[in-house]
């Protein structure tokens, strides 16, 4: 989000109805700022931002998506987008040529709004057994893979449950030689659980919707590895009783929250006009039994 011109997000806002009043304080919410960098004690002089929205904002994602409002679409072809990670996915046997046609658009396009393309992060990721998919831009073949790293989550041709929860549970291990380093600095049991809540609890939680429907031996895997984090914080024996330890700390097992913030996004979605999203969220909640959503791709693809 540190490449949006300012100029052409403005007159989007304006053409999407807008009132001139608000796109004023648009204005001097994205105009004339500067930042600076903070470094082994230093800062740097200020440099003004002369594109980008601010990060971490609530407005910053929805600012994006008005800047791609006006992205070309092609016929059987379904944008997604977070910000500025877009994804382009296509159910159907011509996919090689829709996908080129969209590439052949998205090369102008972005030069008209004075965005660069980060092709080395570009990947065609296909599904079945058909042959690869062939596209390029900009002169550049984009690799063929069968695994990519899309907003933090591993996207693979089948997407199994299993993929997903040993990556977040690896992501919670990847912590352990940071909890050995401050562990020296926990005084007391309650600044071990404020540690643990601020930096570990949530890593497994992102995309907790998606994970809460994994079969709960799959779970287990993400609350080991929390435990494991947690102890080592304790400087405890990691052979203690998980849920003694759990009980005596006041929290609860990582899959009991996962269960209850996917609950609270299901009722959040009710009402949702997304037709794919509601029929997804309408298949039988039996966690036990689910061995993946590789066959519900298709109709997040193509909800008809």
């Amino acid at each position: 989000m540190d490449s949006v011109w300012h100029t052409s997000l403005l007159l989007s806002l304006a053409v999407h109805g807008v009132p001139p009043w608000l796109v004023k304080i648009f204005s001097s919410y994205l105009l004339n700022r500067s930042f600076t960098v903070f470094f082994e004690g230093c800062y740097s002089s200020p440099r003004a931002a002369e594109t980008g929205v601010p990060q971490g904002s609530h407005l910053g994602p929805a600012l994006f998506d008005v800047f791609l409002s006006n992205l070309h679409e092609v016929p059987r072809v379904t944008p997604w987008a977070y910000a500025d990670d877009p994804a382009f996915t296509t159910v159907t046997t011509t996919a090689h040529g829709r996908l080129q046609r969209l590439m052949n658009l998205l090369g102008p396009w972005t030069n008209s709004k004075k965005l660069s393309l980060n092709i080395q992060k570009c990947a065609v990721l296909k599904t079945g057994l058909q042959s690869p998919i062939p596209v390029n831009v900009h002169g550049y073949n984009i690799p063929q893979v069968t695994r990519h790293i899309y907003l933090g989550l591993p996207v693979t041709p089948y997407m199994r449950y299993s993929t997903v929860i040993l990556h977040r549970a690896e992501k919670v291990r990847q912590l352990v030689p940071w909890a050995k380093r401050i562990s020296r600095y926990v005084t007391s049991p309650e600044m071990a659980v404020s540690l643990y809540r601020t930096y570990v609890q949530p890593v497994p939680e992102y995309c907790a919707p998606l994970i809460s429907l994994a079969p709960r031996y799959y779970l287990r895997r993400l609350d080991t590895a929390c435990l494991i984090v947690l102890t080592v914080l304790l400087n405890i024996s990691i052979r203690s009783r998980n849920t003694q330890l759990l009980g005596e700390l006041g929290l609860p097992r990582p899959r009991e929250r996962l269960f209850l913030m996917a609950d609270k996004f299901h009722h959040k979605t009710i009402n949702s006009p997304d037709a794919a999203l509601v029929r997804l969220l309408q298949q039988p909640h039996n966690r036990q039994g689910r061995r993946g959503p590789g066959p519900l791709l298709r109709l997040l693809h193509d909800p008809r």
